[in-house]
């Protein structure tokens, strides 16, 4: 007679206090990741790479088109390796059309003509996604805003306007407030849903308080404001957003005879020296130039990447993605 008994899932384990302790593997748990870099770097392009079957809410319908391309002339080189990175991929659809799922935002007068703003458009979004998950119906494996810096811009450009004219019972800004409040909903989906959530964002320059200013404090004056991250609206929010993200990237651009790190946006590795040394390079063109992904942090950048099997400076050469990074540290996409 077959004793042999299927193993059982391990149940809640309660620890001396009664309470039921955590049992999943964090290791594999979705992340939130904010990618950000310059104009044109591939942003857009690592993070469709990375998430394939992923729902990506744009800004504009020509966001995605540089991975568009990517893929019609990958089909025609490599098929296979095509079908590959796009398993939504239909091989007998027009090119440019199948290659993705995607939602671009309308304009914000268009939203406003249907009654809606663009947070109000955006919740729409994200609350059938959650609840979507919740249910068990949701066939995606997370949800990107590509871009989020002009979706944050019209947000908090939004609740300005909102804001105009209704009396201050406190000191503070109400609309960045709003802002931030939302900012910080959005990147709480994956502990809601247990699917990853992805910003991608332009970036900006740190900033630093000005040596001439004579309001500032004489010992402020020409010391680091603002960390360079991703570009968001209100600028005090970057650090917030950023703290609350489990996966902070700057991707940028590097020329490849060079010892300068991102020549576009680039980033000097060494600390700030002098006041008015903001830690960029002098911009390069290079045909040659080589994209990087940063995740080790930094003085005046922020980065962040809560895995220590993640190498500091990682390129990008056809063989190694972001898709490879997140998959090195141990997330399941």
């Amino acid at each position: 007679m077959n004793t042999t008994t299927e193993p059982t899932a391990p149940g809640p384990r309660r620890d001396a206090l009664g309470l039921t302790l955590d049992a999943e593997n964090v290791l594999e748990r979705p992340p939130s990741i904010v990618l950000y870099g310059p104009p044109g770097a591939g942003k857009s392009t690592a993070m469709v790479q990375a998430f394939q079957r992923a729902l990506f809410v744009c800004s504009a319908p020509t966001v995605l088109r540089p991975y568009a391309s990517w893929l019609e002339d990958l089909r025609t080189r490599d098929p296979n390796r095509a079908r590959q990175f796009l398993p939504l991929l239909d091989p007998s659809s027009t090119p440019g059309t199948s290659f993705v799922a995607r939602k671009t935002l309308p304009e914000p007068g268009q939203l406003a003509a249907m009654g809606l703003t663009t947070q109000t458009a955006l919740t729409s979004i994200l609350t059938a996604f959650i609840d979507a998950c919740a249910a068990g119906t949701c066939s995606y494996q997370g949800i990107v805003f590509d871009e989020a810096s002009t979706f944050a811009d019209r947000i908090y450009t939004e609740n300005v306007r909102a804001f105009e004219g209704t009396k201050r019972r406190t000191w503070g800004n109400p609309a960045a407030d709003a802002t931030k409040t939302f900012l910080r909903w959005m990147l709480a989906v994956p502990r809601l849903t247990g699917r990853a959530l992805g910003l991608v964002c332009h970036a900006v320059r740190p900033r630093y308080f000005s040596t001439y200013d004579e309001k500032i404090a004489s010992a402020n004056r020409g010391e680091l404001e603002y960390r360079g991250g991703p570009a968001l609206k209100p600028a005090s929010s970057i650090s917030e957003i950023c703290a609350a993200a489990d996966i902070v990237i700057q991707l940028d651009v590097e020329a490849a005879e060079s010892n300068a790190t991102a020549a576009l946006f680039s980033v000097k590795e060494s600390s700030k020296t002098e006041p008015g040394d903001d830690g960029l390079a002098p911009a390069i063109t290079d045909a040659r130039a080589k994209r990087r992904l940063f995740t080790e942090a930094h003085p005046s950048w922020e980065r962040k990447f809560r895995d220590f099997r993640v190498l500091p400076v990682v390129t990008l050469d056809g063989r190694t993605d972001l898709r490879s990074l997140l998959e090195r540290a141990g997330y399941r996409l």
